[in-house]
């Protein structure tokens, strides 16, 4: 709608401020759009992209909890709040959200990487390495997912 304009211009040099490097300006661009706007497509998702930045995992994962409200299978806030809880010691957490973003995204790289590191690093690499054999088959010309299933270890 057009009371939404002056929102949506802050949001969208927001995002572009924060995607060459100026987080700080992003987020004084963010601050200029009123509160009543706190429901607007994306808003809350970029706030926790920014926080994420700042690495303030707890901010972040409230952020994303709330884009999550409106969106419930964006893939891509599904997988950065479980690198919020994942920072935050929650790995259960980490790893449903890893699996609900490749529920919504079988082909989702971040999520799958994200999710197989988790594995191996709790001691799971056969699940891991499954994970991305199955990925694999899918997406056969990722090679930084080729390259993390080469470093792992057999599973036995």
């Amino acid at each position: 709608t057009p009371a939404r304009w002056p929102a949506l211009l802050f949001l969208t040099l927001a995002v572009a401020l924060r995607m060459v490097g100026r987080a700080d300006e992003a987020e004084a661009e963010l601050r200029r759009i009123p509160p009543r706007n706190d429901d607007m497509p994306g808003l809350q998702l970029e706030r926790g992209r920014l926080l994420v930045v700042k690495q303030q995992w707890r901010q972040a994962a409230a952020a994303f909890d709330r884009h999550l409200r409106l969106s419930p299978t964006d893939s891509e806030a599904l997988m950065l709040r479980g690198a919020a809880r994942e920072n935050l010691g929650d790995a259960a957490g980490a790893e449903a959200d890893y699996r609900a973003a490749l529920a919504a995204n079988p082909l989702f790289s971040g999520a799958t990487l994200r999710l197989a590191v988790l594995l191996a690093d709790h001691g799971r690499v056969g699940e891991a390495r499954e994970l991305l054999t199955n990925y694999l088959r899918r997406a056969p010309g990722d090679d930084t997912a080729r390259g993390l299933l080469g470093v792992l270890p057999e599973a036995r």
